[in-house]
């Protein structure tokens, strides 16, 4: 995004915007629309995001800060849209062992996370379409494989 380190709040004001909104909508949602519903929502948020973060890797040459963060923030509505529904999906399979099963579920988002930092993002930091193609290729994991549960159980 080429910011200064005093400029950081323009990408952390929107993102944390993206988390909180996702967050109240989740909420609003509870009970009006299924686990699938609301699952399929949010990764259509994510999805879209996705597309534009590879649309500016592609086509857009100079870097403009506004352009790279509203599709995070978007992407960030999306996550905390569908990670409550995913966390409720995890624990109602672990019904006795609830409190293991989230400690469980955040030793491996953390260790995903900081394998993801320490692996991936050093490989593709340096470009803005390889960053949206590793998002992608992640985002799509995570679509596939709650499609996936969602169809067999």
């Amino acid at each position: 995004l080429r910011l200064e380190p005093d400029q950081f709040g323009r990408y952390f004001w929107l993102l944390i915007s993206g988390f909180l909104i996702g967050s109240q909508l989740s909420g609003w949602l509870a009970g009006r629309i299924s686990a699938g519903g609301q699952l399929k929502l949010a990764y259509a948020l994510m999805g879209t995001a996705v597309l534009l973060n590879l649309l500016q890797g592609a086509l857009i040459e100079q870097h403009q800060w506004w352009l790279y963060t509203l599709p995070l923030a978007l992407y960030a509505v999306g996550s905390s849209l569908g990670f409550p529904v995913l966390t409720l999906l995890l624990l109602d399979r672990f019904d006795r062992l609830r409190g293991s099963a989230a400690s469980l579920q955040t030793f491996v988002s953390l260790m995903l996370n900081a394998l993801s930092t320490a692996l991936l993002v050093p490989l593709v930091f340096h470009s803005a379409l390889l960053l949206a193609l590793a998002q992608a290729a992640l985002a799509l994991c995570g679509a596939l494989y709650s499609y996936r549960y969602l169809r067999y159980s």
